[in-house]
């Protein structure tokens, strides 16, 4: 608990140096929309039941449903734009976009 402690404070104190002396933050508000895109799938995926019997299966599932649930809300939220330029070439090779 200790080292987090540290780390947390020395990281808050390199922030506010920044800040202070450059005027530049090293966060913007896209890194909290990221995080948000980040745990909504987490939560989800560990409350989603265990369906198939098999352990792999059940893995390849889970992963599936975490990574098309985080995919979709970068997407739509537009976390990034280089993100939303490669996916929409993406979706212009496959067809679905024009």
């Amino acid at each position: 608990i200790a080292t987090a402690g540290c780390i947390f404070v020395v990281n808050i104190l390199k922030s506010l140096f920044l800040y202070n002396k450059y005027k530049v933050h090293p966060f913007h508000v896209n890194m909290l929309m990221a995080f948000i895109c980040l745990s909504i799938p987490l939560v989800t995926g560990i409350f989603l039941p265990d369906v198939f019997e098999s352990p792999l299966l059940s893995i390849l599932f889970k992963g599936s449903v975490i990574t098309i649930i985080f995919s979709a809300l970068v997407y739509f939220t537009r976390v990034s734009e280089e993100i939303n330029i490669i996916i929409d070439r993406a979706l212009v090779r496959v067809g679905i976009k024009r």
